[in-house]
């Protein structure tokens, strides 16, 4: 906690204001269940995801409003369809989405807006970590489960966020 309200004050200091915030912090992905995750690792999933973007949009907030900012929430697919083995991860991302829900609705009338980016795959060290849990072939079964049947590149899901952040996008909130 103290470490995410030290970082907004630090922005403060040598920025002055804060327009943006993107909570993209995150897990290594777990491959279990709910009977097979252990108390820890939920904890670890919870306090990375949820409260980590929890705490960062608290303490941005007030800065936010007064300059009419924009939050994107990082969550995943995963976190409106669910997925098999993956009990942590999926009921942490989908407390992300009903996170951005609630808060756009909360702050709309200051005019910050509040929207969550739920990407497929993307190729980062974190999927690379579920590949070697996966074992070979990770790769391929991941891709062909996208109906582009490839993994996305970190760049595009940028875009998307960049898209978010402009005033391009600026009649969207809570948009998941």
């Amino acid at each position: 906690i103290a470490q995410c309200e030290s970082a907004v004050q630090r922005v403060m200091d040598v920025y002055g204001q804060i327009d943006c915030l993107v909570n993209n912090a995150g897990v290594i992905y777990r491959n279990k269940s709910v009977v097979d995750t252990s108390m820890e690792e939920w904890k670890q999933t919870f306090d990375v995801n949820v409260n980590g973007t929890f705490y960062l949009s608290k303490f941005v907030m007030p800065h936010l409003e007064r300059s009419q900012g924009t939050v994107i929430n990082m969550a995943s697919y995963i976190s409106l369809v669910g997925f098999k083995g993956a009990a942590a991860y999926c009921a942490s991302k989908g407390a992300i989405v009903q996170l951005t829900r609630a808060m756009a609705l909360d702050h709309a009338a200051s005019g910050v807006r509040v929207n969550c980016v739920c990407p497929g795959s993307v190729h980062t060290e974190m999927i690379t970590s579920a590949w070697e849990q996966y074992g070979e072939g990770a790769d391929e079964v991941w891709s062909s489960k996208h109906p582009l049947g490839r993994i996305a590149q970190p760049s595009e899901i940028a875009d998307a966020v960049v898209y978010l952040a402009s005033n391009e996008s600026s009649f969207l909130t809570g948009v998941a």
